[in-house]
């Protein structure tokens, strides 16, 4: 009789032994995929800060390129003011000349430079207009690409000891502007002791995960400027 029953509990302490190392390897295998899940998240935060540094820069870039075209432009029509003028005094200079020959030649210069300054001062203003155009641009771009410059996932992994093996929790993981959330994962049910409890360190990290996939794949480029 006291064989029998000595099998049976052996029976049932083998069945939930078994039962343990099995709800074990599950634990693991979903926190070695949780892991891997948080990692991949991280490497994609690196890139998009990689990203968000190099928009910066090239908007710093095309600030001081905007600056430098502009004060060109401007140094530009202060010369052709200067010009404006030149010719104004010699065009009264003429008209005091009783040469109507010399008048006739100086006339067609006037007019020649001003056809030039004209076609200048268009050029110019088309240069300037379309630089600011790509400053915008490039604002609202970078303007998009910002919020992503704050995010941070972390999580920490406590190890308990619990029926021979580790006990491991994982941290809730919040997406900014949505109700995904990835479960706490402990340990073996009723293995929770108040030393367990003490030892348990978790980090809940919230995270703004706007992603700009389109403008990461499209990155962006440098722009030349021309000005004649």
């Amino acid at each position: 009789m006291m064989t029998e029953k000595k099998k049976q509990l052996q029976t049932k302490l083998d069945e939930y032994e078994s039962k343990s190392r099995l709800e074990r390897d599950v634990l693991a295998s979903k926190l070695d995929e949780t892991n891997q899940k948080f990692a991949e998240q991280e490497e994609r935060c690196i890139q998009m800060r990689i990203l968000l540094e190099d928009s910066e820069r090239i908007k710093e870039e095309m600030q001081a390129s905007f600056d430098a075209s502009l004060k060109m432009l401007q140094v530009r029509g202060s010369l052709n003011e200067a010009e404006t003028k030149k010719i104004g005094e010699l065009n009264a200079e003429l008209f005091g000349h009783a040469n109507n020959l010399q008048k006739i030649k100086h006339l067609s210069q006037i007019k020649e430079e001003n056809i030039k300054l004209k076609t200048r001062s268009a050029k110019a203003e088309q240069d300037r207009d379309r630089l600011k155009e790509r400053v915008i641009s490039l604002e609202r771009e970078l303007d998009a690409l910002r919020p992503l410059g704050g995010i941070a996932k972390r999580i920490t992994v406590s190890k308990n000891k619990t029926f021979g093996g580790p006990k491991f929790n994982t941290s809730h993981y919040h997406a900014s502007g949505s109700n995904a959330t990835i479960p706490r994962t402990g340990g073996m049910v009723g293995a929770d002791t108040e030393e367990t409890k003490h030892d348990e360190s978790v980090t809940d990290t919230t995270a703004d995960d706007t992603f700009m996939s389109d403008k990461a794949s499209r990155g962006t480029g440098g722009v030349s400027f021309f000005i004649s």
